[in-house]
């Protein structure tokens, strides 16, 4: 079929042309033969993919537009399972027919296998493209690609090891009749006649070279991921059973044991694996024990447990006059502990002349290098020291400042209008946010790189807001459960003005997170699951005014 050109239509019948140009002038820079398209076929919006509502290329005059954007949407798409539904019913009077001995002879021609993935070159080829893309032979040994994985379990289900039980006894239901494929009697003969032709049995179990063959797999993987985690070689793992030894992994001890369970549990609570150091104990959780780890054999500082007036403080270090209290998020919600008893602990230190800082389990457990850097400056052992008044100071995108505070604050960040960064050796070592409200400014969040003294670096920031801002006043809250030395903007010119009570956020068992309110409060009726409200120290506001 031949079109009509452009540049012909142009010349022989103007007010067509400028007509198919008028009605695709909303479409953009697209090819004649599509606007003559659009125009002959009435097309008003651009289709778009029918799987995943994305952009489709058009085809040519006599096809008009693709259905789909891609190969991978048309094998995938409702429309072509149905196609591919309705001809397997067909021929073959079953949906989900497959040729298997096709496939197998198939497979023999290409590969000389019956199934690609016996062939050499093609598993080397496989596993040279995971080393490359996730430096491992399986993307499952990949941090970045099993955290993927669990993070986003957990934001659609709340738990990091969901899996679909439901849905998958559903989809065997409606293939085999039953909830699971060994409970239909078709699939369980042909399961039995391939183990008899394999390996001679019933069950492939109850083949003696099998079992030691998966054995030794099972042992080897086991050894191979755990080598890595634990940042040993291959034969410092030793397996007997249940029973695991490792070897050069702790700095006190060269050897320890412990079991398979125990190792997988300390891992995904990121706790110490030594069990010589961290050993099960009823009186002192093990997040606990680490932090007192910490300060004795990395900052070097004698730590003792202490009480006052019959409150025990979890670590005190004498020379320092410094207490630290490790809450755990259940035993320290609303069940067992009033909503001021964090506060009321924090006043008897200060009535004692103990400087005491809290620490949520949570936060142990998801930054604990932050928590870490806390302790070391409130110890004076900060590994570096800027000095701020040398620092460039940058105005950032709210993504820049976004992923310093999450590397290196404590608190949650809060939404801002205004982001101020000290660049130190084309480095960012310091960072505030603020709220703007017509010139009443209110700090959002504020912290140093971990690890860093960026002296004066708040009256750096302060000073450079105020230059090139029309400011009228700036508010600071400082949250009161972290021991932050108020001196500092007290001789900026901050005056006190109020104390906000304690809030609270919720916490459920066995889960390290806290929860906003506004999340669960607004689906705790609906809401199964148990919450518990869990209070902090309140906070000291103070303003500076121009």
């Amino acid at each position: 079929m031949s079109i009509i050109t452009e540049k012909n239509l142009k010349k022989s019948n103007q007010d067509l042309y400028d007509s198919i140009i008028e009605y695709n002038k909303t479409f953009g820079g697209i090819k004649w033969v599509q606007k003559l398209y659009n125009y002959n076929n009435h097309i008003t919006e651009l289709p778009k993919c029918e799987n995943c509502g994305g952009d489709v290329k058009f085809h040519r005059y006599t096809k008009g537009y693709q259905r789909c954007c891609s190969n991978f949407c048309h094998i995938t798409s409702k429309r072509t399972d149905l196609i591919r539904n309705e001809t397997k019913k067909e021929r073959y009077g079953n949906i989900y027919y497959n040729n298997r001995e096709k496939a197998k002879e198939t497979n023999l021609n290409k590969f000389g296998e019956t199934s690609p993935m016996k062939n050499k070159d093609i598993l080397e080829k496989r596993n040279k493209t995971n080393i490359e893309r996730y430096g491992h032979a399986s993307p499952l040994l990949n941090d970045d690609v099993l955290k993927k994985s669990s993070d986003k379990k957990f934001q659609i289900y709340g738990d990091i090891n969901y899996n679909n039980r439901d849905a998958a006894k559903q989809t065997c239901l409606e293939r085999y009749g039953v909830d699971s494929p060994i409970k239909n009697p078709e699939s369980l003969k042909r399961m039995i006649e391939t183990n008899q032709k394999k390996f001679g049995v019933d069950n492939v179990f109850q083949n003696e070279e099998m079992i030691q063959r998966l054995k030794l797999i099972n042992e080897t993987t086991f050894k191979e991921k755990w080598c890595k985690i634990l940042n040993i070689n291959f034969d410092d793992v030793l397996l007997n059973g249940e029973i695991v030894t490792i070897s050069n992994h702790c700095k006190k001890h060269k050897n320890f044991s412990t079991t398979k369970n125990s190792l997988y549990d300390r891992n995904n609570e990121k706790q110490n694996f030594c069990t010589e150091c961290f050993g099960k104990n009823k009186n002192e959780s093990i997040g606990e024990k680490e932090i007192r780890y910490y300060i004795e054999e990395d900052l070097k500082q004698e730590t003792k447990k202490i009480r006052i007036k019959n409150k025990e403080i979890d670590i005190f270090i004498p020379s320092h006059k410094f207490g630290i209290e490790y809450n755990g998020l259940y035993w320290h919600s609303e069940i067992y502990k009033e909503n001021d008893y964090h506060i009321k602990k924090l006043m008897l230190c200060h009535d004692n002349n103990i400087n005491l800082i809290q620490i949520f389990e949570d936060e142990w457990f998801n930054k604990k290098e932050i928590v870490k850097s806390l302790i070391a400056t409130h110890l004076n052992q900060s590994i570096n020291t800027i000095d701020a008044n040398i620092c460039d100071i940058i105005n950032l995108t709210n993504s820049q400042s976004g992923e310093f505070l999450h590397e290196n604050d404590i608190n949650d960040i809060i939404e801002s209008d205004l982001n101020l960064g000290l660049y130190y050796e084309n480095e960012l070592v310091s960072v505030a946010t603020f709220k703007n409200d017509d010139g009443n400014y209110k700090i959002c969040n504020y912290s140093n790189r971990v690890f860093t003294n960026v002296h004066d670096s708040l009256k750096v920031l302060f000073t450079h807001l105020i230059k090139e801002n029309n400011v009228k006043s700036i508010n600071i809250s400082v949250d009161k459960r972290f021991g932050f030395d108020v001196n500092e903007i007290i001789k900026l010119g901050f005056r006190f003005v109020d104390t906000l009570k304690p809030k609270y956020l919720y916490c459920k068992n066995n889960v390290k997170n806290r929860f906003k309110p506004e999340i669960v409060e607004l689906n705790l009726s609906n809401n199964s699951e148990k919450f518990y409200k869990v209070f902090d120290c309140g906070c000291d506001n103070y303003l500076l005014k121009k």
